[in-house]
């Protein structure tokens, strides 16, 4: 029975995370959306609502935390040789456009602080990874400013292609990150 009940709750949980991303798409924002609108959206009770969260802000950290997590993975288990680079930028890109609505909800829902610790946690991630995966090229007094300058020219340029904000395609800032990390990683032997 409690894993019925575990599996419903997971229903549940994810009903209402895709509603709020469906209504951050539709233009709303954070503050604009009453838990009415979320509940109908989602095809709940507000009881049901008030089960698993407080407000529709805990439902947009909830989103961000799933997101970063599996963004996260998708960092660790990274192939970092010269080829794998290039994999993974296209791992990167993809992983935005196919996630645009998520990337569009959190941009609409959360402060610009909360977003700033998003960009910081991701930097945090690849500093961390590199240094532990190519410890002969990456040292934290020579490498800090410039793989911060790097991956957040990266991050922007990935999250403004999906936003419409540029003309560059994913795969053309695929193209551009694989060829400055090249020379940026090439520069730190």
């Amino acid at each position: 029975m409690s894993k019925k009940e575990y599996k419903n709750v997971i229903k549940t949980k994810n009903s209402i995370c895709h509603a709020l991303i469906d209504i951050f798409t539709e233009g709303e924002t954070v503050n604009s959306i009453s838990i009415k609108e979320l509940c109908g959206k989602a095809n709940i009770t507000r009881g049901t609502f008030y089960n698993h969260y407080k407000s529709t802000k805990d439902v947009a950290y909830e989103i961000k935390n799933k997101f970063m997590h599996e963004f996260r993975e998708m960092l660790i288990n990274a192939d970092l040789s010269d080829e794998g680079r290039y994999e993974l930028y296209k791992k990167c890109g993809l992983y935005f456009e196919n996630h645009k609505k998520i990337i569009i909800a959190i941009t609409k829902s959360l402060s610009y602080q909360s977003i700033l610790d998003i960009k910081e946690e991701i930097i945090e991630t690849i500093f961390e990874i590199l240094k532990q995966r190519l410890p002969d090229k990456i040292t934290t007094k020579e490498l800090g400013p410039d793989l911060r300058l790097f991956a957040n020219g990266v991050l922007i340029s990935y999250v403004d292609s999906v936003l419409g904000n540029t003309s560059y395609t994913i795969q053309e800032f695929t193209e551009i990150a694989y060829k400055a990390s090249r020379s940026f990683l090439h520069n730190k032997k």
